[in-house]
């Protein structure tokens, strides 16, 4: 059923491109085409111009790396340059490995997306999951005991994730642009990744994705709430033990496979945007006010605009 690919070494990757960043891109690079993995962005969606956009479903992975400002102060440039490049070039090439696609690189961290028409959502669910226990794994016990080696700071690691709906678009402007999944959902991982939210070395996932973790592999956590313009929002959050999760595959890919084969995401409401004439559906039928095309087929800005 689900099709995650054997597991890389993420220590051994990071070894080469620690000690050759150069080479080992290079090499990181040819075997990820040889895999036909992108080695940038989501091929579904690249080709949206600015202002379109196109529904569909993601597992957002938010992956925050710490630690690092404090080595940008303590150490030489060029040492702090090799070992971010060495451990973004690691987690990279582990998240590709397991079908992710990277969205972003935000400099310390990175965004990462598992979805696409060859597996289903479960299937890229658990492949999101694998990847998160791998880079956990990795940089707690590979990258920290290169740098105790030199007594640096201890980098740390935080991550959020969730699943959901999104709108992709393309975002800026045709001098700099970047096709992005817009969504509550995406916008909550990214958070859920940040200090404020999520201790070093833990995973916090929201509602959507955690009805799939089956019950020994998540902690309900304090859920996520506010209040916009008298209404009040909430999303239930959970901790992912993912050392644990981690740890199953490791005893038996198999038998974690079947814990999990009968697990089902949950069916979530398409998200709509609107326009001039009324609520557009997404998914491309219009709902009853009427209105104009779907999005995807109608940019935001008119022939009329000039952007100059």
């Amino acid at each position: 059923m689900y099709q995650a690919p054997q597991k890389p070494n993420f220590a051994q990757r990071w070894d080469e491109a620690y000690r050759a960043p150069r080479e080992a891109t290079a090499s990181f690079s040819k075997a990820l085409r040889e895999a036909n993995r992108p080695l940038i962005g989501h091929p579904d969606y690249e080709h949206l111009e600015i202002g379109e956009t196109l529904a569909g479903t993601t597992v957002a992975v938010f992956m925050d790396i710490r630690g690092f400002t404090k080595l940008a102060i303590a150490l030489d440039p060029t040492e702090t340059v090799r070992i971010l490049q060495a451990t973004l070039a690691a987690s990279i090439y582990c998240i590709e490995w397991y079908g992710g696609h990277i969205a972003d690189l935000t400099g310390d961290g990175i965004m990462a997306l598992f979805n696409g028409s060859a597996l289903s959502n479960e299937q890229h669910a658990f492949n999101a999951a694998c990847a998160a226990g791998m880079l956990m794994m990795g940089v707690r016990d590979t990258v920290n005991e290169r740098l105790q080696d030199q007594n640096d700071q201890t980098v740390r690691v935080g991550m959020g994730m969730e699943y959901g709906d999104v709108v992709w678009t393309r975002l800026g402007l045709p001098s700099a642009s970047q096709v992005k999944p817009i969504s509550g959902i995406s916008f909550l991982a990214g958070k859920l990744s940040t200090a404020a939210y999520t201790d070093s070395w833990q995973c916090k996932v929201g509602q959507n994705l955690a009805a799939w973790v089956p019950d020994e592999f998540k902690t309900r956590a304090p859920r996520y709430e506010f209040e916009y313009k008298g209404r009040q929002y909430t999303h239930d959050l959970y901790l992912f033990n993912w050392e644990a999760f981690h740890r199953a595959f490791e005893v038996s890919e198999f038998a974690l496979k079947e814990a999990v084969r009968s697990r089902r995401l949950p069916r979530i409401a398409r998200p709509q945007a609107i326009g001039a004439a009324g609520t557009i559906d997404l998914t491309g039928s219009a709902q009853p006010r009427g209105g104009p095309r779907p999005l995807k087929d109608q940019p935001f800005f008119g022939q009329e605009a000039d952007l100059s």
